[in-house]
């Protein structure tokens, strides 16, 4: 229960960082595109629309960077995958995005397979 207590903290207080970048830069890709990513990771249920919302916005905003267009792929492909209904789709989609973070962050972690 302890640990549940803290989670929700630390979990509210991500949001509330979340909140406060996209209010200071509401036109950040990135930002919007990693916010949805951290919601579903969080909850698929719960922040599922919430999610939805910023991944729409993310895939609406013109790039403004290569980086940008990046996010957007990421969110457009992250989009498709938690408007087809299917958990699994969705689950594998944010499998799939964390390990192409963790492969452009370090070449030699091996990425999951067949998941």
């Amino acid at each position: 229960a302890l640990a549940a207590l803290f989670y929700e903290a630390d979990a509210e207080i991500g949001i509330g960082l979340f909140e406060r970048g996209l209010a200071l830069d509401p036109d950040n890709v990135p930002l919007h595109t990693e916010f949805a990513l951290a919601l579903l990771a969080l909850d698929r249920v719960r922040f599922h629309e919430t999610a939805i919302g910023h991944l729409r916005t993310a895939t609406g905003l013109a790039p403004r960077t290569a980086l940008d267009a990046l996010q957007q792929a990421r969110a457009r492909s992250l989009l498709a995958a938690a408007e087809s209904g299917d958990d699994r789709v969705l689950a594998a989609e944010i499998r799939r995005i964390r390990d192409l973070r963790r492969l452009a962050s370090d070449p030699r972690q091996p990425t999951r397979r067949n998941d």
